[in-house]
Parts: C-alpha cells; structure tokens; sequence
C-alpha cells in the first residue's frame, strides 16, 4: 500500500508519496511535525544523501534547497561532473515512485547501499574504477538483480550492458535467452554485437539452455552463464 500524506503547500492540498522528488532532486521520506510559524515539516533526503527536517513550504518556495551542504561546499564543483549526473539518475530510478524507470528499478527492490548513498565516496568510488574517463562507457551493475553498491558497479559499454540483461518481464521460461514455441518445444538464442542468434529449437528447457552456455563458452563471450535449476 502507498503511503500518501497531505500537506497544505501555499494555499493547496497536496499528496505525497514517499520518494517523491519535492524540488531540485529532493525527496520526500517522511511525515514531521508542525514547526512555530504554522508550518507542517516533513522528513527529506537531500542531493547529497543527508536527512534533514524541514518545512516542504520552504523547499518549494526555493528558501531552502537543501540540507546545507552547499553552503558546507560539499556539491560544489561536482554538480558538473559526469558521474555526479549518473549518480542523480540513479537516486531517482531506485527512490522515485514517479521517475519513468522506477518500476525497473525501485520498483522490482533495487537499492543503493549506504556508502553509495554519500555522493562524494559515490564519484570518489566510480571514478576510481576502469574504464571510468572512456568516451562511450557508462556506469552499469555487474550483476543486475543486486544494488547500486561497492563491488556491484562497473563502467561497461553499451554492448556489455545488453549483454547483461534480465529475463525479460513477458518471458515464458526463468533463463534469458530461452523461450517456449507453441508447438512445446524450448528456442534457444542469443544476442551478440547487435545481432539475434538463434541456435535452434529443443525439446527440454535442459537441453536448450545447455546449447546456449556452450556457444557462450566456444565463442568466449562476455555473457552471464546461466545454471540450470531442477524443478
């Protein structure tokens, strides 16, 4: 169940969800209390990952626009940066009930650990990975069904990346890359620098699955083996 909270914000009634983006990437995380000019507050998570209390009258007038951390310089001089940009993206797909990717991410469990939380040990970390000042890589988790979190991020191409997909949400079977015909009968494929493989039709989810790991292993390529599982 969503939970909403109403707050009169100038002269208006409005609901609010938790991890709905207030202004300026701020998020809402929580009801607070009545501050001593009238003012309902409520508990927000800031750009830099700080939570701090406040009136939403505040934030949405632009009095206040954060936590203080750019009075501290704490975003100073990284607002500019690439990985600052990436890590905003990412907040919002894990945290924000209305950004368009939540249902992919925030939305199927997908968080971002503590640590990753801090946009400064964020960019101190991804910066610090390889790959990190390459023209075309992007930040990608390494295995795509855990969190944005140390030792789970990597700079990948977009090639790698779309090599790394989950099952899809419209697929019949629980392996990527394998699919039930209508005849009953088990397809097996595969996608590599931007091409469809197809490497037959199987009668066993088994065997489908065995013919796909061992093109991936006679081909050396970068995609996920898959262990079969026995019902």
């Amino acid at each position: 169940m969503i939970e909403l909270f109403l707050f009169n914000v100038m002269g208006r009634i409005i609901n609010y969800e938790i991890g709905e983006e207030i202004a300026n990437g701020i998020l809402y995380i929580a009801e607070g209390k009545t501050n001593n000019h009238g003012h309902r507050t409520a508990i927000l998570r800031c750009t830099c990952s700080v939570v701090f209390e406040t009136s939403i009258y505040y934030i949405r007038s632009g009095n206040t626009k954060g936590c203080g951390c750019k009075g501290r310089g704490i975003i100073h001089g990284l607002s500019k940066k690439k990985t600052y940009k990436t890590y905003q993206s990412m907040m919002q797909r894990c945290y924000n009930k209305k950004n368009i990717q939540y249902d992919n991410y925030g939305g199927r469990g997908i968080g971002v650990s503590d640590e990753m939380k801090n946009v400064v040990k964020y960019i101190e970390y991804v910066e610090s990975l390889p790959n990190a000042n390459n023209k075309g890589y992007s930040i990608d988790r390494i295995d795509n069904s855990n969190n944005y979190s140390v030792g789970n991020l990597r700079w990948a191409t977009r090639l790698e990346q779309n090599t790394n997909i989950r099952v899809r949400k419209d697929s019949n079977t629980p392996y990527t890359g394998i699919s039930k015909t209508k005849s009953g009968r088990y397809a097996s494929k595969i996608a590599y620098d931007y091409k469809r493989i197809h490497l037959g039709r199987y009668d066993s989810i088994k065997e489908a699955l065995g013919v796909r790991t061992a093109y991936i292993i006679a081909n050396n390529l970068p995609h996920k083996i898959q262990e079969y599982k026995e019902k």
